[in-house]
């Protein structure tokens, strides 16, 4: 099992990372169509309005579901396939409630003008009708990650993503009178997708000692139900409502509060999917992939001294470490290259737009944090037990009302660039909260490996989150070189984007050469997809 739970490991880093980058480049390309043929208006109607409700809905139908997901030995042992199929089958009558509540909700809201948003009321309809559709697919979707099968994410997300931004901006450049409707009904076609190609392919790649077919796949008996799970999908129901509201906070004080108009919104949201878009494909994979494998070789409730795996902890750090470095990298470089990029995307619209340039360098802050807390809380839920999980809600509940009442003031004072301060503050209470956990669970207990004997030790996760000396010099060799770059070839694009490709990769080599782990992890992971 240990074996198999690396191979997954390293297979769905891998394939995820490869496939979301050719896909998101994809889709960052076509946005970029979007962004300079429609209006402001309707892109903040769309990407921001409607899709803070899509993803309002889905995550909290869904996420305690996922999160929530046992062991295939689990359920071997317990021999209750069936009852474990009716429990994912919930996922259903929680979406309907979930959807009914904030789609009347979005309905109170102020709404974009006729004039240059149409059909907005109907496009929310359809929408919350497409997200029960997707959650549909919830049940095998499940299944899948359970039975370890990496490439079956990778490739129906990333194909739904593409073909979702395909039809959108298709309806939206080519059928201007469909207004709104047009986001809408590319989530409408991608929910039937998605539901259709996770029915398929896992009927299709089942493993041979379980005995799928399309009947048992759907529910057998409304009054059997796996009630160890459905105890810890309520567990998460309260923290995936409060990490929600710590995720999309600004979001929800714009959308209820209006404290952006709808023109300001879109360029607002074209900012953070520019900033979130190396995230997106490169840490998401990662975290994802890595809260299976930590749920899987770890118990919940039990410290690391008796826990029977022994290369977890090995792993952890790697992870962090690579991602933490990963995010300086990003942070570093967007300090003077977060203006070409602008240009590039958008023209000299976003190029020549200080506030557009400054938000881009000030996300590239927020994306280091968010680098570090997307391991380190993936590592807290995969480990706390029912009752810390209850406990840690109370903590999201002060976290929650604070988050919000900072994003309100810090906006009053900062304008819009207050969001990002509110996010950064945001994820360094989380990151402190699990490092706590994290040094607690592993700090004084025995562990063995090349470097150590078997000694009590003091657990140091800082370590993780900055680099050494050598690498700091260069880290701030390279900041100055391509700040020195950005101001004295302005005018000369092609120069300074070849200074930072040189800097890049110098940088990179030094990472290699300095963070023997780093090397060693992904050397381990290239050898084992050769043998896989």
């Amino acid at each position: 099992m240990s074996e198999k739970l690396e191979s997954f490991l390293f297979k769905s880093i891998s394939y995820n990372m490869i496939l979301q980058l050719s896909f998101r480049i994809l889709s960052f390309v076509l946005n970029a169509i979007l962004y300079r043929n429609v209006h402001t208006d309707l892109i903040g109607a769309c990407n921001f309005r409607l899709a803070l409700l899509y993803t309002t809905i889905m995550f909290l139908s869904r996420e305690p579901f996922r999160r929530a997901l046992p062991t295939i030995t689990t359920i071997k042992q317990k021999n209750q396939l069936s009852k474990f199929v009716n429990s994912l089958w919930l996922v259903l009558p929680s979406g309907i409630i979930i959807s009914i509540f904030f789609g009347v909700l979005w309905n109170f809201f102020e709404k974009p003008s006729e004039l240059t948003v149409k059909n907005y009321d109907f496009s929310i309809i359809l929408l919350c009708f497409s997200c029960l559709i997707e959650l549909c697919g919830e049940p095998s979707y499940s299944l899948s990650q359970m039975f370890y099968l990496a490439k079956l994410k990778v490739i129906i997300e990333a194909s739904c993503l593409l073909i979702f931004n395909l039809i959108f901006i298709i309806l939206a450049l080519n059928f201007p009178q469909l207004g709104a409707l047009s986001y809408s009904i590319a989530r409408f076609i991608n929910a039937l997708l998605f539901v259709t190609s996770n029915f398929y392919f896992l009927l299709k790649n089942k493993p041979k000692d379980f005995d799928l077919n399309l009947k048992n796949l759907f529910p057998n008996s409304i009054f059997q139900y796996d009630i160890d799970y459905l105890k810890l999908v309520k567990a998460y129901y309260a923290q995936s409502l409060f990490k929600q509201i710590l995720t999309e906070g600004e979001r929800y004080l714009i959308t209820f509060f209006n404290l952006l108009t709808y023109s300001e919104s879109g360029i607002y949201d074209i900012i953070n999917n520019l900033g979130s878009l190396f995230a997106r494909f490169v840490f998401l994979p990662i975290e994802d992939a890595s809260y299976i494998y930590f749920t899987n070789s770890l118990k919940r409730g039990i410290g690391y001294k008796n826990q029977t795996s022994s290369k977890t902890k090995t792993y952890f750090e790697f992870l962090l470490k690579t991602l933490s470095t990963i995010g300086l990298i990003v942070l570093i470089f967007g300090q003077s290259y977060s203006r070409l990029l602008l240009q590039i995307y958008g023209g000299s619209k976003l190029g020549e737009n200080d506030i557009c340039v400054n938000l881009l360098k000030f996300h590239c802050v927020y994306i280091y944090l968010l680098a570090i807390n997307g391991i380190t809380e993936g590592f807290f839920n995969a480990t706390m037990s029912d009752s810390q999980i209850n406990k840690h809600n109370y903590r999201l509940v002060l976290f929650s009302i604070l988050f919000l009442l900072f994003n309100f003031v810090s906006v009053k004072l900062f304008s819009i660039y207050g969001f990002l301060a509110a996010n950064c503050m945001n994820m360094l209470i989380r990151i402190l909260f699990s490092s706590i956990y994290i040094r607690d669970f592993f700090e004084g207990f025995q562990f063995k490996n090349e470097n150590f004997s078997s000694v009590s030790t003091r657990y140091d996760i800082l370590k993780g989150y900055f680099p050494n000396l050598k690498l700091s010099l260069v880290f701030t060799v390279a900041l100055l070189i391509g700040k020195f770059s950005e101001i004295y070839f302005t005018q000369s694009p092609i120069i300074h984007l070849a200074i930072g490709i040189i800097l890049f990769g110098l940088t990179c080599l030094s990472v290699l050469q300095e963070e023997s782990q780093i090397k060693d992890f992904v050397y381990d992971m290239l050898r084992k997809l050769k043998r896989t």
